[in-house]
């Protein structure tokens, strides 16, 4: 027979698993009306081939205080920068590389505007130490990471890690190449990667 005495034990294993998988994720920051202060384009290359541009990531200062940030990391259909300049330099080849670059911006900028999707959010606060003057962290920082099945993962206090990814050369299998970066929060992963043939210049 189920008593109460039963009930409370399997209610908070339950709750403790529930916590431990992640799923109740609070909603992710609303940074509305946030102030941007750093920005950057996540990109990879291969020795040989062009640029790739996988994403880009943003941090935001809250205007209302000023000691909260957000970091978010977003993705968009993978593009290629023009290859790397020849060394031969004629007149067409530079009015031909310059033009081909600005396309590549405009493009860049219309998906960092219009077609990212973020897949991570970090949040923290900070404050000065009063012995030590210098900024430190004010509490845990919070995390949030879209897993491979598409839902957010969170975590308290646990860092997010950036590896490297990588994959045997199509062209010489002993030979390793950067085809994109994968995002480790916990047991939640997410990748971004661009297509080995394009990192190679083979289209």
């Amino acid at each position: 027979m189920f008593t109460r005495r039963m009930f409370l034990p399997v209610f908070v294993f339950l709750l403790i698993s529930s916590l431990a998988r992640g799923q109740t994720a609070p909603p992710t920051p609303d940074i509305t009306g946030w102030k941007k202060t750093n920005f950057a384009v996540i990109d990879i290359s291969s020795e040989k081939g062009p640029v790739f541009y996988l994403g880009h990531e943003a941090e935001y200062q809250n205007p209302n205080n000023p000691n909260e940030f957000v970091k978010v990391v977003s993705r968009f259909i993978a593009i290629a920068s023009i290859p790397p300049k020849s060394s031969e330099k004629t007149p067409y080849i530079e009015i031909a590389n310059s033009y081909l670059e600005s396309v590549v911006n405009r493009t860049l900028d219309d998906l960092i505007k219009n077609e990212s999707d973020p897949f991570l959010y970090v949040h923290w606060k900070t404050a000065i130490d009063k012995q030590t003057r210098q900024v430190v962290l004010d509490g845990p920082v919070e995390s949030w990471l879209i897993n491979s099945i598409g839902d957010w993962s969170y975590r308290v206090g646990t860092n997010v890690s950036i590896k490297n990814v990588s994959e045997p050369d199509k062209r010489k299998p002993e030979q390793f190449i950067p085809v994109g970066k994968e995002y480790v929060l916990s047991d939640a992963h997410h990748v971004l990667r661009a297509d080995q043939d394009y990192l190679l210049g083979g289209k």
